[in-house]
């Protein structure tokens, strides 16, 4: 899976596997800890499901390709 700001200009991009939450997998607690988080944020619910990246590289920059970088993770 591949994830990426909207923006064009401050870029970050992140690969890596997903994995999604449903009620059959998730803590009934955490969900509804992460809900009320996102909720105080945003002022919306999320619900489920709920999805996880676990990255395998980042890329990012502000001025390509001046100041590109990666990472990578194991």
């Amino acid at each position: 899976m591949a994830v990426h700001l909207e923006s064009g200009d401050d870029v970050v991009i992140i690969e890596g596997t997903v994995t999604k939450f449903t009620t059959e997998n998730i803590d009934p607690v955490l969900a509804l800890q992460l809900d009320q988080a996102y909720l105080a944020k945003y002022g919306m619910e999320h619900g489920l499901p709920i999805w996880k990246v676990k990255p395998r590289v980042v890329f990012g920059w502000t001025r390509f390709p001046d100041n590109t970088t990666r990472w990578l993770f194991k």
